[in-house]
């Protein structure tokens, strides 16, 4: 219910823990992916595999999943919360902490 109280448009990639059925979300978000492209970022819960990621048209994989575990390679940004202080973050500031 907090979800709902806050501002903005809100928009959710699924993963493991989003156990309700999507009616129960779309209540709070506005829309529900499963992986979202948006000018070669890549926003998932899982990291996309190596082989996707090294390919030209992606820029960064913006990633869930892993808690407070990296993966150490440039084109993979660690967006949960244990990996950015437990505050939102935009994508513009996750592609300057890539650059």
């Amino acid at each position: 219910d907090i979800i709902g109280r806050l501002p903005g448009k809100k928009r959710l990639v699924r993963g493991n823990h989003d156990l309700f059925d999507t009616r129960v979300y779309l209540k709070y978000f506005d829309e529900i992916y499963g992986v979202r492209q948006i000018d070669g970022v890549w926003l998932t819960h899982v990291p996309m595999h190596q082989d996707s990621v090294d390919a030209p048209r992606v820029k960064v994989n913006i990633h869930g999943h892993l808690h407070a575990n990296t993966i150490n390679h440039p084109k993979y940004f660690n967006a949960c919360v244990e990996q950015i202080n437990y505050t939102p973050i935009s994508i513009d500031d996750v592609l300057k902490k890539v650059k």
